[in-house]
């Protein structure tokens, strides 16, 4: 009796360790949140926090996503008051200052620490398609260029969604890659 329910306590322990979703990047996620708070001030020193706690360009850019997509709130009461005479560097600043973005500071922070740690990125405006719908609202993602290939990054999207008047996060790996 005592080795049946051994076996069928081992049997539940390994189904249930095998339904559950396996984040293959939870290493590079963990390292990159600990990042000390007065690192985050800037995208130079995130970079640098990064550089020297990455070896691989994919480590880092998931480490620059993850960072960003945990750290920066969807700022709700601005989502439609955009600011055309803010320049990227001021939107960088207001946006690590805040810890709050809609998309432009999303992708001009991640695509800032990206490059800043020798990755190529592009901050890429445009509008977003669902089905055969397109949005009225305009969009900001992002391109990374990892081992001679392009990839598709969305940190806002990323982060999480906007329900019922709030932002909820939910890291989301679909727009990583």
């Amino acid at each position: 009796p005592v080795i049946v329910i051994l076996v069928l306590f081992l049997q539940q322990n390994a189904y249930s360790q095998s339904s559950k979703t396996i984040n293959p990047y939870a290493d590079v996620d963990r390292k990159a949140l600990e990042i000390p708070s007065d690192m985050t001030t800037g995208t130079d020193k995130i970079a640098e926090y990064i550089s020297a706690n990455f070896s691989t360009d994919a480590d880092k850019v998931r480490a620059a996503f993850i960072w960003v997509t945990s750290n920066l709130d969807y700022d709700v009461e601005n989502m439609y008051m955009i600011n055309f005479n803010e320049d990227r560097q001021q939107r960088i600043s207001r946006t690590l200052d805040s810890n709050k973005a809609v998309c432009a500071g999303y992708s001009a922070v991640f695509c800032d620490i990206c490059i800043k740690f020798g990755v190529l990125a592009y901050e890429i405006s445009g509008y977003t398609k669902s089905g055969e719908s397109i949005s009225n609202l305009s969009h900001s993602w992002c391109a990374v260029m990892l081992d001679g290939k392009w990839y598709g990054v969305d940190p806002t999207w990323g982060a999480g969604y906007y329900a019922n008047g709030k932002f909820v996060r939910k890291i989301d790996n679909n727009y990583f890659k």
